[in-house]
């Protein structure tokens, strides 16, 4: 049986077989023809978005947005599992195309999820021991 470390390195394991196998585009276009499933397309999002929703570290996520367009990235983590990306297109935002008021609610949520943090850190927390009436006499006081 397995333990989970185990299968971890396995994973690792298996993504680094692929990415020596399939580095180069055109052995990634050529896998890709075959209908292998281990090529298949991501849907377009942002590098936050695969930080925060797949816990790609933010080290291998610059990484992967500095690679040339065709380019084929080294595995990194995606969730529980390892992924090689080829990096077919990419976008620079700037914060001139966004509209105002969503860059302002942006940080409103921002700055209400730091508040609820701040409260969370300063709250203190009582223990009521008995805190419910032992007789039907004291609940209808």
């Amino acid at each position: 049986m397995f333990d989970g470390f185990e299968i971890h390195r396995w994973l690792i394991r298996e993504a680094q077989a692929f990415y020596e196998q399939y580095h180069e585009p055109t052995q990634w276009e050529a896998k890709k023809a075959e209908g292998a499933q281990p090529v298949r397309p991501v849907s377009l999002m942002t590098l936050e978005a695969y930080r925060d929703l797949w816990s790609i570290p933010q080290a291998q996520i610059d990484a992967l947005h500095a690679l040339e367009l065709g380019s084929v990235g080294a595995p990194m983590p995606f969730g529980k599992a390892w992924c090689v990306y080829r990096l077919l297109d990419k976008r620079t935002g700037d914060l001139n195309e966004f509209p105002a008021q969503q860059v302002e609610r942006k940080k409103q949520y921002e700055a209400l999820a730091r508040w609820i943090e701040d409260v969370k850190q300063r709250a203190t927390r009582q223990t009521f021991v008995n805190a419910s009436p032992s007789s039907p006499a004291e609940a209808s006081q």
